[in-house]
């Protein structure tokens, strides 16, 4: 549709210090306050918590009361009385489960219909397309990502797909506001040259969009509300950005004046603003007479709640006799509707009942029981002790918020052995704190661990791993192994905690720098306040002193001055280390830093990055390993470094758009792999003398156009020009072309026959040659040859060959002669075509 500038809007003024007048308590604000859900009396004075477990992000609320709130990922319907009516995801609710598929975020905003029976919520897509064959797959750099945004439609009870009939979903705007029970305000367009405000039919079976307005004074129109006596609309606007504003700001909720349902445009009447905060979420009163809104404060002062006044409009815009004031601190999010403000939910303490223990040993137990929150978050912990004071808690633990009994448990440590504990269970909620029944148990009795040592394996030339098990007994054990040439020992590892279980727990010890081919005795102790537990003595040999086993491998990452180096070494279970020796001739003659391969008995692969290497040329290679064996060479192998980097291609093409003044000049530049600039020498003589600024070419190894242009060039000269790239590698220049600007003759108009004439119109034609130059023309026609009228004006934008031109004429009068010409008006001059006539049939 057309949509009319609209008038720019008059601010209405800051935020006014006087309060509102009184207001009925008929009717609410719901409103989020700390995560949870709020609502209040009109004037604030009475205020009521309907939720308590937290993580609420957004609401709304129905005309029957019933709220539609955001916790999660989920939709809650929560009645008047916090009682939670259903629970529920919708389509865009799941996770996103990898880096490389298109995936759904929301919901958000979700809005409930006046009947509390359909929720209009937002949602984003990501649309992920990937690159074949790049990695690492799932990075930034191998996929590209479209992002849209749009409006999902679900019951207010349950889970509903876009494909059942009558809701579904709209892609491109967000702020989804109900317009009545079926219609829905969408704003905030995602994609420009959309309108700011959209109506959408969401109940009519084809989800019908209707476009409504555009302010064009506005820099964009969001989160709007039409009031119920229809006469009125609000949006959250912003202003440009100011001169020493970095952002563009939220400051203003603007009121319009409604000229009918759309498609009807709306008249911009007056707007609260705020320079120097932001505003948000504008919602009426049930008649229209006020408006709340949210003020989003900054660093050092919380949301709050702002009502105003509003004038009735009937009659047209007037401004309000006050600006808004505060009703509410440290709130978000108000929407206001006729229920009343209810009383407040009632909570009861949870019920905790304390179970058994479990797992018990000299010291430690777990303890369990079941706590109903009683519909209230809930945490709970654990108190202990050798007496009824108990004098020990456990971390507090949360149990949800629901209406049924949850398991409760808790680890306890650091017990005393054969001891009675006291125990029982604790929740608190909102409504205070529950206490379960005292129960006991008693630890076991402290026993002497056990130890039994197990084989040897990973045996090798200078280490090996050695094993056992250990039982604590109920009580905190350490464990170490001893082990040397003989049963003496003479060495341990370090001692390290096994716990204070009652079953078998595996230990193990790597041992290393031992001797090779030597007998070594070993064993594991376990030690507890109960006793010393020794495992039997056993015995392995290591293996004999062995040389490195090496492998030369290929070279890879081959540049001009580079490459990496590659093999494998078996240090044969000595400690190793390897180097590679490397050079244009079998002499080698350079080596590259000594490396590590450890002590192992299994190959290990080894590397070198090489540098500073000649292009162009081969290098032979090896590698070499050394342990208290022996040195071990691997084969010769050769590699042959990347060629010298190329000059840069330059060829000169042919210029374009050539007109008195200006020429675009042409050609094509391939870097040949290494980083280019490129610029045009440009003159009247072959000796040139001047150039164009230097640009990047990149480093590509393909020839692309690239292109300059010319301006303040003199009419009907010839110009000489070439194309110069340069590079680390050299400098090419390309032929020497040459161009000529046009004449300043301007253009020539030449008035044709007109034809398809009938009683009351004709079509007029003609031929235009812009020589060169932005062209305008049009048709004078009328009566005489004074003409007096004209047909709307046609643009050419240059050329130099003739372009035929033709427009209608409407509302002739019958039985006439008609004076006609064609005028074409150009940069330098105006034409004018010969005077032609035509007669209308009487």
């Amino acid at each position: 549709m057309s949509v009319p500038t609209m008038a720019k809007v008059a601010v209405a003024g800051l935020l006014g210090a006087l309060a509102l007048a009184g207001t009925a308590q008929a009717d609410s604000i719901s409103f989020m306050r700390g995560g949870d859900v709020w609502v209040s009396s009109p004037d604030g004075t009475r205020q009521v918590q309907l939720t308590h477990d937290g993580g609420y992000s957004y609401q709304s609320q129905a005309d029957n009361g019933d709220i539609i709130a955001l916790r999660g990922r989920r939709l809650r319907l929560i009645g008047r009385d916090g009682a939670i009516k259903a629970d529920f995801s919708t389509p865009v609710s799941g996770e996103r489960t990898d880096n490389t598929s298109s995936y759904f975020l929301g919901p958000f905003k979700p809005e409930i219909s006046p009947d509390g029976t359909k929720v209009a919520y937002e949602y984003r897509y990501f649309e992920i397309t990937n690159h074949p064959g790049c990695v690492p797959e799932g990075t930034p750099n191998c996929q590209d990502v479209r992002q849209s945004t749009g409006i999902g439609y679900t019951y207010s009870d349950r889970m509903t797909g876009w494909d059942e009939p009558g809701l579904g979903r709209q892609s491109g705007w967000t702020d989804p506001s109900w317009i009545g029970n079926n219609t829905v305000l969408i704003s905030d367009k995602s994609v420009q040259l959309n309108l700011d405000a959209m109506i959408d039919h969401p109940g009519d079976g084809n989800q019908t969009l209707q476009g409504w307005f555009l302010d064009e004074n506005a820099w964009y129109v969001r989160d709007g509300e039409v009031a119920r006596s229809g006469d009125k609309v609000a949006f959250v606007t912003t202003r440009p950005k100011g001169p020493n504003e970095d952002l563009d700001i939220d400051d203003q909720v603007t009121l319009y004046k409604m000229n009918g349902p759309a498609p009807a445009l709306p008249t911009p009447c007056y707007s609260y603003g705020n320079p120097a905060g932001a505003y948000d979420s504008p919602s009426f009163s049930p008649t229209g007479a006020k408006i709340a809104f949210e003020d989003t404060g900054d660093q050092t002062t919380p949301h709050r709640i702002l009502a105003g006044n509003v004038p009735n409009m009937t009659n047209g815009c007037s401004l309000p006799s006050a600006g808004a004031s505060q009703i509410l601190n440290d709130a978000r999010q108000p929407d206001w509707g006729p229920a009343n403000v209810p009383d407040p939910p009632h909570v009861d303490q949870p019920v905790v009942t304390t179970g058994a223990a479990s797992a018990i040993s000299a010291t430690g137990a777990k303890v369990d029981g079941t706590v109903d929150p009683e519909g209230a978050l809930t945490a709970y912990r654990f108190e202990y002790g050798k007496t009824t004071a108990y004098g020990s808690t456990t971390a507090d633990q949360d149990a949800g918020s629901g209406q049924d009994p949850v398991g409760a448990s808790a680890s306890l440590s650091g017990l005393s052995p054969s001891t009675v504990y006291h125990y029982r269970l604790v929740a608190t909620n909102a409504a205070g704190t529950s206490r379960g029944p005292d129960k006991t148990f008693t630890t076991a009795r402290a026993v002497k661990p056990d130890a039994a040592t197990a084989g040897a394996i990973d045996v090798t030339a200078s280490a090996a791993t050695i094993k056992g098990t250990i039982n604590p007994k109920g009580s905190p054990t350490t464990w170490r192994f001893q082990y040397g040439l003989t049963d003496a020992y003479g060495t341990a590892t370090p001692s390290q905690d096994g716990g204070a279980g009652t079953a078998n727990v595996a230990v193990t010890a790597a041992l290393a720098k031992l001797k090779p081919g030597t007998p070594y005795h070993y064993r594991v102790i376990a030690i507890n306040p109960r006793g010393t537990a020794v495992g039997i003595d056993r015995t392995f040999t290591t293996s004999p002193a062995v040389a490195p086993v090496v492998t030369t491998g290929a070279a890879s990452d081959i540049t001009r001055t580079g490459a990496r180096l590659t093999g494998t070494v078996n240090p044969k279970g000595l400690a190793t280390t390897y180097t590679f020796e490397y050079g244009p001739t079998t002499a080698y003659g350079t080596k590259a830093t000594a490396q590590s391969a450890g002590t192992g008995a299994t190959a290990v692969a080894a590397s070198a990055d090489l540098s500073n290497l000649t292009a162009g040329t081969v290098y032979h290679y090896r590698i070499s390993a050394t342990n208290s064996a022996g040195t071990s060479v691997g084969i010769d192998r050769t590699f042959t470094t990347s060629p010298p980097p190329a000059a840069p291609a330059a060829v000169t093409g042919s210029a374009a758009y050539v007109s008195q003044t200006y020429a675009q000049l042409n050609g094509t530049v391939n870097p040949q792999g290494t980083p280019t600039t490129y610029l045009y020498e440009y003159g009247t003589t072959t000796a040139l003398g001047s150039k164009t600024d230097e640009k990047d070419a990149g480093s590509g190894t393909t020839a692309i156009n690239r292109v300059a242009e010319l301006n303040a060039l003199t009419p009907n000269t010839t110009y000489y020009y070439r194309l110069v790239a340069k590079s680390s590698a050299g400098t090419t220049v390309g032929a020497t072309k040459s161009l000529k600007t046009l004449d300043t003759t301007g253009p020539l108009a030449t008035t044709g026959a007109a034809s398809a004439i009938t009683r009351s119109s004709a079509t007029l034609a003609g031929t235009i040659n812009p020589r060169g130059e932005l062209t305008s023309y049009r048709f004078e026609y009328g009566l005489t040859t004074t003409y007096g009228q004209v047909t709307p004006d046609g643009f050419l934008f240059g050329g130099t060959t003739k372009v035929t031109v033709s427009d209608a004429l409407t509302g002739l009068q019958p039985g006439r002669t008609y004076h006609y010409r064609l005028v074409a008006e150009g940069e330098s001059s105006t034409s004018t075509g010969a005077d032609m006539t035509f007669t209308t049939p009487a």
